[in-house]
């Protein structure tokens, strides 16, 4: 992550500067974010269901200096704002800077997350790093987030479930992530049996799945 913060810092990103990231659940989009944050960047997840004009809305308004995406996502077209450089998340750009980190106080934002927009545009939320922190280390107690555990995070990273509920919290606690890029039954269930994974939060609609699933697959892995 801080190859990454330097490959950030070294095209002109400083503190406070926003970065846009707009590509499914993965490896790169982890290391890009907290290398962001590391940077002392501020991050402003991207919905990947988002058409070019709604996700350029996003872009525009937040102030991004960069856009990061997944070139051949679902066929999908991640045309940016003229005027805004665009980095493919797997281009090799993460890994080519020099070990870098900026620091940076509580105070500090550390991501702009917009809402789904039912009612209206969607809106920014601007989270501090001391927020993040306080909060989600309440939620790792709530949920039995423990160390060592694995956890397959199948909801999208843009959203505040699968980055901070996923991810911070998986930091925090020493989990290891497991990202599910789209919802496929057949292998969320076999990522199950074969990581032997212990954590899937998600929403009622998953469960039902899993029930509609029982006997498919060895599931006994998960805590109840």
């Amino acid at each position: 992550m801080r190859r990454a913060a330097g490959a950030f810092a070294a095209m002109g990103i400083d503190k406070g500067d926003r970065v846009a990231v707009w590509a499914p659940n993965s490896a790169e989009w982890i290391i890009a974010a907290f290398g962001l944050l590391t940077a002392g960047a501020v991050l402003v997840p991207v919905n990947t269901r988002f058409k070019t004009d709604e996700a350029a809305d996003i872009i525009r308004r937040s102030g991004a200096r960069a856009v990061l995406f997944e070139k051949g996502f679902l066929g999908m077209d991640f045309t940016v704002p003229d005027g805004i450089p665009a980095i493919d998340l797997r281009s090799g750009f993460l890994e080519c800077g020099k070990p870098f980190e900026r620091a940076v106080s509580g105070s500090d934002i550390a991501d702009i997350v917009y809402t789904s927009g039912t009612t209206g545009r969607p809106k920014g939320v601007m989270m501090d790093h001391a927020q993040t922190l306080r909060h989600y280390a309440h939620w790792c107690d709530r949920a039995d987030l423990r160390t060592g555990d694995r956890y397959l995070i199948v909801n999208p990273f843009f959203h505040i479930f699968g980055y901070k509920a996923g991810c911070i919290a998986s930091l925090l606690r020493g989990a290891t992530i497991i990202p599910v890029r789209v919802f496929v039954l057949d292998n969320v269930l076999e990522l199950i049996e074969h990581e032997r994974i212990t954590m899937l939060p998600g929403p009622p609609t998953l469960y039902h799945s899993l029930l509609s699933a029982r006997g498919q697959r060895d599931l006994s892995s998960l805590r109840g």
